[in-house]
């Protein structure tokens, strides 16, 4: 009985994870998708939309760095769901803003949210021992 459960935590966990590992992946496909409305719509030029990736990929890259060292202090599924809340602020704050400075915050969030996949790759391999 006991074995039953720990399995049926352990299929919920992958669902968790891919799903979240989904998520992310489209953050940075739907980022190059939008693009192009953005700039109408927010009436940004070229060198601001290419500041709007640069923006992106820098929140990456500092949670990458972060979410490691926060990962061991408040642990790993606070930092993954806080990862996932970081890209869900991000991307629907798109819908209700009009101001293209909020819009450069929003999108360095769900960036920041992209950079949690660290933490993702080691959850997984705590669970599955390495062989995952």
């Amino acid at each position: 009985m006991n074995n039953k459960k720990s399995t049926n935590t352990h299929v919920l966990f992958f669902i968790s994870i891919y799903f979240i590992m989904f998520i992310t992946g489209l953050v940075v496909l739907s980022t190059g998708a939008i693009l192009p409305e953005i700039v109408r719509e927010f009436d940004i030029s070229y060198d601001m939309a290419g500041l709007l990736l640069s923006l992106q990929a820098i929140g990456n890259v500092s949670a990458v760095v972060i979410s490691g060292f926060l990962s061991d202090i408040i642990g790993k599924k606070i930092v993954l769901v806080g990862g996932s809340l970081m890209v869900a602020v991000g991307f629907l704050g798109l819908v209700f803003v009009s101001s293209a400075k909020v819009l450069f915050i929003l999108i360095f969030i769900a960036g920041c949210g992209w950079g949690t996949n660290n933490v993702i790759n080691s959850a997984m391999n705590d669970v599955t021992g390495g062989s995952a």
